[in-house]
């Protein structure tokens, strides 16, 4: 009976201390299907003396748009958002005169609704400042040929 008590108590304290240590992420499409998963492990940064450093880990988040996946980080930001674009074709793959950039650009509207930044032809690796708006809650809108996506931005 005392085995089986300390067993339990293990296996409880190992399934909360993983639980602390990894966090799992859904991608849903637009009829509310689950899609993907992600496994995020969340590791703590130690220093030289092995004492944790109290720095806040970088968050990813992903979304596959068509052929391309969409990165931004960190979020929440202190002032430089990173917007990743992969798997978009290159210049030579595409009709003349048109460059892949043509069918991407991204906007931000604040909490009012109204647009607070723009960029119309977003490269692989767009960094956006943010370092001069206030905090609070923003909406990335990103748009890639004629697919749209809408991410919850938060400014620290």
């Amino acid at each position: 009976m005392k085995e089986q008590i300390i067993t339990t108590i293990w296996l409880l304290t190992s399934l909360a201390l993983y639980s602390q240590t990894n966090t799992i992420e859904f991608t849903y499409d637009n009829a509310g299907n689950r899609t993907e998963r992600h496994v995020i492990e969340m590791k703590s940064p130690e220093n030289k003396t092995g004492e944790q450093q109290n720095e806040e880990l970088e968050k990813v988040f992903a979304e596959q748009m068509g052929e391309q996946e969409v990165r931004i980080y960190p979020n929440p930001t202190k002032g430089l958002l990173m917007v990743e674009i992969k798997g978009r074709k290159d210049a030579t793959n595409l009709p003349a005169g048109k460059s892949w950039q043509a069918g991407a650009r991204m906007e931000l509207y604040g909490s009012e609704g109204k647009m607070v930044y723009s960029i119309d032809k977003v490269k692989e690796k767009t960094k956006v400042d943010l370092s001069d708006m206030k905090a609070g809650t923003y909406v990335l809108k990103i748009v890639l040929d004629e697919r749209v996506s809408s991410w919850k931005v938060v400014k620290e």
